[in-house]
């Protein structure tokens, strides 16, 4: 039926450009974890900064992921949801 990402987003020079946001999602993602991780170890006042860039960094992600989905399109079938 429509296949948007085959059909457009392939050929697109501006929608293939924002489908390559995956990589930035993983850095994002693994910068969101490194935030997290190392949030423990300083002063009070440089651990609450770690912790600002953590939660940042992670919505950032999330609003990419949520981006990305206008640009793949996701079938479903009505007979498979209970």
């Amino acid at each position: 039926m429509l296949d948007r990402f085959e059909q457009h987003t392939q050929k697109c020079s501006s929608c293939k450009r924002a489908y390559a946001s995956q990589t930035l999602q993983k850095f994002l993602i693994g910068a969101s974890v490194a935030f997290c991780a190392t949030a423990g170890i300083p002063s009070d006042q440089f651990r609450a900064v770690l912790a600002a860039l953590a939660l940042v960094s992670a919505g950032l992600a999330y609003t990419l992921n949520q981006h990305e989905k206008n640009f793949v399109f996701i079938d479903h079938v009505h007979a498979e949801i209970d």
